[in-house]
Order: C-alpha cells, then structure tokens, then sequence
C-alpha cells in the first residue's frame, strides 16, 4: 500500500468543491424543466450521490456523537429538520395557497404524500398527481428522505464492517430491483411510459445513489482515496458510459435522451450515471486537477450551496417566466432559452434571499446546531476519529 500515492490533502471535513456540483447539478435540472436539454434528469443521481457523500461524512464526522443511539438517532433527525423542513413548508404553503385559486386543484389529494414524504410513490395510487402544478419535482426528496429514515437506523445498529457489506448488497441489487419493477409494472398492463417513469421513481430500486456516496464517504473517512483509484473511477465511467451508448443508441422505440425503457435499459442507466458521480467526487478528493478547476469559481460553489432552496423554487420560478414573456414568443426555441434565462436568475435570486433571511434561522438555531458530546461514539468507524468540520455547505448537512 505504501507506494500508492496517496491524496494531497485531507479527505475529511468540508469540501467546497462538491458545492460546486450541486451547482452543476440544479443547472442541468432548470435546462431540463425548461425544455431546452431532455437529459437533464440525469444530473439527479449526482445530486443523490453527493447527498450520500455528505450525510454520512455527517454521521461519521459530526461532534453529535452521543453514547447511546437514541441520543444520536434525535441528534440526526433534528439536524435533517432543520435543514429540510422550512423551505418545505413553507414551498408547500405557497403552492397550496395558490391551488386555493384554481377550483379544479388537485394538491389537496397530493397532499398527503407529500406531508409524508411518500409522493414518489404517489403514481401507485394515481398518476395523475405527479401532474399536480409546481410539485411534481418534490418526488426526489421523498426518495431522499425515506433513505435518510432508513441510514441512521444502519448506523446505529449494525457493525461498521457490516455496514460497508451492507451498502454495498444495495448498489449491486438495486439494477436487479429496477428491472423486477419494470416487469412487475408491465405484468399489470402500465403502459411503457409510465413504467420507465415508476422505475425512475420507486424506492426500492433507487437507493443505489445514495448508497454509492455513502461507501466514497466512508473511503474518503477511512483516507482511502487516492489518485490511482480516482483516475481508474473515472476511467470505469467512461468505458460504462460509452459501451451503454454503443449498445442502446438506436434501440427501436426508446427515445434517446428521455426516461429510459427497453431492453434493459431501464435497469442499467441509472447505475451508469452513479459511476459517473462516484468518478467526479472522487476525482475532486484525490484533487485531479480537470475537475477540480471546474469547481473553483466562487460564484459556482455559492449557487451550490443555496441549491437546496434552488431546487425547491425553480418550479414557480419558470412559472413566472413563463408568464412573463410576450405571447408572439410562444412556442419557440427562443421561448425555452428565455425561459431558462429569465427562471434561472429568478430561482438564484429566491434560494439567495430564502437562505440567508430564512433558512440561516434555523440552521444556526437550537434544531441546527451540533451538541458535543460528553463520551466519543463508540463505533470502530467513528471512534477516536475528531474532525473540525461537517461535510455539508457551510458547516451544515446537506
């Protein structure tokens, strides 16, 4: 192991590149929900494997670590709140009041999945309610929160070896489950386009990003990234990325850059676009210096770190640009650059003045700040392992 070359600079604490990604990530989302780039949806399995990353840098990191694992379970769940749960509320609270003026409003009936935290399964039960005007996206912070209900449990009550077994069970099975849900699907009669649209969002089979970044995280605790490992991610990407397109490029009948469905396919992409997001952040915590020049404007890190609020706004941002634009623009390819152009600044502007004027209030407040603890966790992971800094933007889960 000594003659591997090891990363030229600590693998713990904050690292102000993955704000970066994020940045790049609600980029591709906005250009996706504008109409202008159809594969846009890809860049949410990198926001996925950054939010693995850094809960569990988080978990392992965090002062909280308290003696018993109640203690350090609420220490969690307060911290998540406090970071989730305003800009939820009160995204809701608009959008609701807003439904309040359209009589054929339909968000009182998603409502439920979306208070809970279920709406990506919502289509089970209707699909016409991912439809429902400016929630539709929230699916992914369903997905989300359910994995994050399901990681501190993991960490609280299996051995540290186990757990690495255990995530890793989950990045090999999860391309076996999508496919099973794609037949299963089929099996009832759901047409194809909601079939790649149910594997796109249903639990079971999408946990596999989040699972991912947690194994780089606990490599990068561990100090086990380096540049060879880096550079051979990256390489496993690109040989992944392109024997994907040589073999489904021309697939009759599967658009090329929309939901994938056919042959396979639905159960292979998103592993695809996780080895991807493993290489990337990898590549920055071995420091390789492509990647990491990309992420260094300051002014791309800071959209990162706002992107929480970016994400959760944009959809009444294109909204309102949408209403905006002149009519004689309608239709256009102007209109979707428009589009784009005026709700990206209008979504940057919102997550700026949502972040510092409210969600500030509760990250430095009673929910959001860390407790020392009196006894050092007793894990073999985390034991005797002091770190400065969480992993999140700004010194706070992400």
């Amino acid at each position: 192991m000594d003659s591997i070359p090891t990363a030229p600079r600590p693998q713990r604490g904050f690292v102000p590149e993955i704000d970066a990604l994020r940045c790049f990530a609600l980029t591709a989302i906005v250009l996706l929900h504008s109409n202008v780039v159809a594969s846009g949806w890809g860049a949410l399995w990198l926001f996925f494997v950054i939010s693995g990353f850094v809960i569990t840098r988080s978990i392992l990191e965090h002062p909280e670590r308290r003696p018993t694992r109640t203690a350090f379970l609420l220490g969690f769940v307060r911290r998540r709140a406090a970071r989730i749960l305003p800009v939820y509320v009160l995204y809701l609270s608009i959008v609701g009041g807003l439904g309040l003026l359209d009589p054929g409003s339909r968000f009182p009936e998603a409502l439920p999945f979306l208070a809970t935290f279920t709406y990506n399964l919502a289509g089970l039960h209707d699909p016409a309610l991912f439809k429902v005007g400016g929630v539709g996206h929230l699916w992914s912070l369903s997905l989300e929160e359910q994995f994050y209900l399901l990681l501190p449990l993991v960490f609280a009550v299996v051995a540290p070896r186990r757990v690495v077994v255990l995530l890793l069970a989950v990045v090999a099975l999860s391309p076996l489950i999508r496919w099973g849900e794609s037949q299963w699907l089929g099996a009832l009669g759901v047409p194809e386009e909601m079939r790649a649209l149910g594997v796109f969002m249903l639990s079971p089979g999408q946990f596999d990003g989040f699972a991912a970044g947690a194994l780089v995280a606990i490599a990068a605790h561990e100090r086990a990234v380096t540049p060879r490992l880096a550079w051979t991610a990256v390489l496993l990407a690109v040989t992944a990325a392109a024997l994907y397109l040589v073999v489904y490029w021309d697939h009759a009948g599967t658009p090329r850059l929309g939901l994938a469905i056919g042959a396979g396919r639905e159960a292979i992409v998103y592993s695809v676009l996780i080895l991807a997001a493993v290489a990337t952040i990898l590549a920055i915590l071995a420091r390789l210096p492509p990647i990491v020049w990309m992420c260094r404007p300051l002014v791309v890190r800071y959209i990162g770190r706002i992107s929480y609020g970016g994400y959760v706004y944009h959809a009444l941002a294109l909204f309102a640009a949408m209403i905006a634009l002149p009519g004689w623009i309608a239709g256009s390819p102007l209109q979707r650059l428009a589009v784009f152009a005026i709700g990206y600044t209008l979504t940057i502007a919102l997550a700026a003045l949502s972040f510092h004027l409210f969600e500030r209030r509760f990250l430095d407040g009673p929910l959001g700040r860390p407790l020392r603890p009196a006894v050092a966790a007793p894990d073999a992971i985390a034991a005797g392992l002091a770190a400065p800094a969480v992993a999140g933007s700004d010194g706070r889960d992400a």
